[in-house]
């Protein structure tokens, strides 16, 4: 990799404009506020919670417990940080899911000898952000940003196979108890098997159709 300016530009500069400007948002989903009771509940109980505890019709009916990883995690950043805790840890996955795309899409331009300016990558990332601003609330769904991204950057990366496999599965894994949308993940491969196909035969237009056809 000749040319690394659009790397730092992205994980010096886009990341951390990323987290500043995700530092505005204040936790208003009254979900979030239910998720962490759940985890804080788990904590205390060292156990899983698969009936239902706060609706009077459904009260002790089993659930399925989707998303206790999640929980966990929030209840524990509420634990080391109170409600700061818990935004902040939102905030990084969050930030991180919109970075770690962009590295994937970043080290797919490198193989196809495109590199993009640093203003390019820093606007982009701004842009990607503004466009879910609305949605990027403290919310268990920053899991599946984050899941998202890191996998596309395992997929595009350079480890080897079976490495890249175990990493995938793992994170997948992870992704699906944290938040149930590891689905879209397959759905995604879909898309990129799909592009590979269709450019096939010309691999210097791959790289961006693919990332126009996957953002749409």
């Amino acid at each position: 990799m000749k040319d690394d300016r659009a790397f730092r530009a992205l994980w010096f500069v886009a990341l951390p404009v990323t987290i500043l400007l995700l530092q505005t948002r204040f936790i208003d989903d009254l979900d979030m506020f239910t998720q962490v009771k759940l985890g804080l509940i788990e904590l205390a109980e060292r156990c899983i919670i698969s009936t239902d505890l706060f609706t009077f019709t459904h009260h002790n009916q089993p659930f399925s417990p989707t998303g206790w990883l999640a929980q966990i995690l929030f209840a524990l950043s509420h634990r080391l940080a109170k409600w700061p805790g818990v935004q902040l840890l939102h905030v990084l996955l969050f930030a991180l899911g919109i970075t770690l795309s962009a590295q994937a899409a970043l080290l797919k331009l490198s193989r196809a000898k495109i590199s993009p300016r640093p203003f390019v990558v820093i606007a982009s990332c701004v842009v990607a952000l503004l466009v879910v601003y609305t949605n990027s609330g403290a919310r268990p769904q920053s899991f599946a940003v984050f899941g998202f991204g890191l996998n596309l950057a395992l997929l595009e990366s350079a480890l080897p196979f079976p490495l890249k496999a175990a990493a995938l599965l793992t994170s997948t894994v992870i992704w699906q108890n944290a938040h149930l949308s590891a689905s879209i993940w397959i759905f995604t491969l879909g898309i990129l098997f799909l592009c590979r196909v269709i450019f096939r035969s010309d691999r210097t237009t791959e790289s961006p159709t693919h990332l126009l056809l996957l953002a749409a």
